[in-house]
């Protein structure tokens, strides 16, 4: 495993997955087009070190920085593949903070526009962990929906993301001087997703973002 971390100065720290893409095609292959080179960065006196740390099926974990890492990670990913996300996020400041973390947007490209590749992946049991703490987000409707025959999970990311097409990981948690924030969560191709339809589509995941404000900002 490589040993990488970023620090940066920031009131707004956007890691960005810029159109990083996740693409199936015949159910061979799910790839990125995209990379982290392109950091969107507001400076103001609040420091963090982030690190993103990514697993695909269990295997090992890999610190992702660059274009050819999301690349190769996210190549030959079919139906029933799960990714395990882990965002580490150290308040380097000498003030308490308070984070909001999300993903900017969530995009869908089909064919078809019946169907939505944000159907066929979710979170699973909608579970996000904040430090060690399980948190279960809340879908948007809990009426059950089947497309083309299948049912779709009830934490599917179309069914979690809000009018702007953010998924919101967590709001407003406050860190002290040193503290981490850690958050991990499971985003699963559903297994059951066999229908053409979505062979050629692609998840868009826009940006990573990590907003710290101090709590004087805030009050």
């Amino acid at each position: 495993m490589k040993s990488k971390s970023m620090s940066i100065t920031l009131s707004m720290f956007v890691l960005s997955l810029l159109l990083l893409t996740v693409t199936s095609y015949a159910w061979f292959a799910i790839t990125s087009s995209a990379g982290l080179e392109g950091f969107v960065v507001t400076v103001s006196d609040y420091q963090a070190d982030i690190t993103l740390n990514l697993k695909k099926n269990g295997g090992a974990a890999e610190i992702i920085q660059t274009e050819s890492e999301i690349q190769a990670f996210f190549a030959n990913t079919v139906p029933g593949d799960y990714y395990d996300f882990e965002i580490i996020i150290k308040n380097e400041s000498n003030v308490s903070v308070m984070a909001d973390v999300f993903l900017d947007p969530v995009t869908n490209v089909t064919i078809d526009t019946n169907y939505d590749m944000r159907d066929v992946f979710y979170i699973d049991n909608g579970a996000v962990s904040i430090n060690n703490q399980s948190l279960t987000l809340t879908p948007n409707n809990l009426d059950s929906v089947t497309i083309g025959g299948q049912t779709l999970n009830l934490y599917r990311v179309k069914n979690l993301i809000n009018l702007q097409s953010k998924l919101i990981l967590k709001s407003e948690q406050s860190l002290v001087e040193g503290e981490l924030l850690v958050i991990k969560f499971r985003l699963v191709f559903d297994s059951n997703t066999a229908l053409s339809a979505y062979q050629a589509g692609q998840l868009k995941l826009g940006k990573l973002v990590v907003v710290l404000n101090s709590k004087e900002d805030i009050a």
